[in-house]
């Protein structure tokens, strides 16, 4: 052995052993995210009664119009206003009967007429994609118009958002697949929210929160002074539409080194613990979700892969494709099964349709 060999020996078994712990760190960190999101799921499905209230909206950043209602069996028991606002405020359709709803002015594009039903499209960690190609087949069919009302949490808020801004849905894709691509270069736990941000502000037109106000409802949970859940419809700037979508998609611990972020000076979390798939303001809603459902329980959602089990994945590899970035065919496998889970509820549709015309 030479002496050279001789004096690096030591530093070179160093490194050798802080690459395993390493590796063994990220394993680790691996396993608790996919606990984090069973976690997550179980909250989902059964919730506690800390977990059981509405919001619809929130306060502006400046404070100017804040209107706090609670609703009780659809009927209003009490209201705290901090401004001069004298608007009566309905029971919202789509929430449960005993709700809270705290009201926020924001800026519309005229006054919309929605249709029914309304589509709700579910948490969802990294699986954009098979929202993008659900989207693309409810669209098509004319099942999603300009006229839809939308809601969603976390990554199915975005879509929604996208839907709602009228971005084709292969440009979404297009950025989908750039956002991912950049997520296994640079980096996903602790970053996520950062590069998501990023895309954001790169492909939302300077309107759409207009377009969304009214329309999207998002779902995100809030932590204190006591735990609730906050449909979000209406924003008062592109930038305050943003945020919402970062707080509806925020998984303490992953997308970024904290336990909770700010939105409109409130503690909050991903939207799915609370509002898995968020009502929409439609008399009825259509969950729309990339997981297996009946492993869940959650068997009011309509449109998932049980609806195609001859082409279903392993529900192991599919929350493997929710935390870590995949490469482009598996984001295509992704779109492709959103389309073809969508398309199969479109057929029972038409063929619903078709008998009740015929009897």
């Amino acid at each position: 052995m030479s002496l050279m060999s001789f004096l690096l020996a030591p530093q070179l078994t160093f490194l050798s052993w802080k690459q395993q712990k390493w590796r063994s760190l990220l394993h680790h960190i691996d396993e608790f995210v996919v606990l984090l999101l069973r976690l997550f799921f179980l909250a989902s499905k059964t919730g506690t009664s800390l977990f059981r209230n509405w919001i619809h909206g929130a306060t502006d950043l400046d404070s100017k119009l804040v209107s706090l209602h609670i609703i009780k069996s659809g009927k209003k028991a009490g209201v705290r206003r901090h401004s001069h606002d004298a608007d009566a405020t309905s029971h919202v359709p789509g929430c449960p009967s005993s709700e809270l709803l705290l009201n926020v002015r924001g800026e519309t594009q005229g006054n919309k007429t929605l249709s029914s039903p309304g589509f709700s499209f579910s948490a969802a960690g990294l699986l954009f994609p098979y929202y993008i190609g659900a989207s693309q087949c409810l669209m098509q069919h004319g099942f999603i118009t300009e006229t839809t009302p939308l809601a969603g949490a976390s990554a199915g808020a975005i879509v929604c958002v996208a839907i709602a801004a009228e971005i084709p849905m292969h440009v979404v894709l297009k950025a989908c697949k750039l956002m991912i691509q950049e997520c296994k270069e640079k980096g996903t736990i602790f970053k996520l929210r950062d590069t998501v941000r990023v895309y954001l502000d790169r492909y939302l037109p300077e309107d759409a929160h207009i377009k969304a106000s009214g329309r999207v409802r998002v779902g995100i949970t809030q932590l204190f002074k006591s735990p609730m859940g906050l449909l979000v419809e209406h924003f008062s700037s592109r930038g305050d539409l943003i945020n919402a979508l970062l707080a509806s998609s925020f998984i303490p611990g992953y997308v970024a080194a904290r336990p909770f972020t700010l939105f409109r000076n409130s503690f909050c979390v991903d939207g799915g613990f609370t509002n898995f798939t968020p009502p929409t303001s439609a008399e009825k809603t259509v969950g729309v979700c990339a997981f297996q459902v009946h492993r869940f329980g959650l068997h009011e959602i309509e449109i998932s892969p049980d609806l195609n089990p001859q082409s279903m994945v392993a529900p192991s590899q599919v929350l493997n494709w929710a935390v870590q970035p995949q490469n482009d065919s598996t984001l295509d496998t992704l779109f492709n099964l959103g389309y073809e889970n969508a398309s199969a509820w479109v057929q029972k549709k038409l063929l619903e349709s078709n008998s009740t015309r015929t009897c």
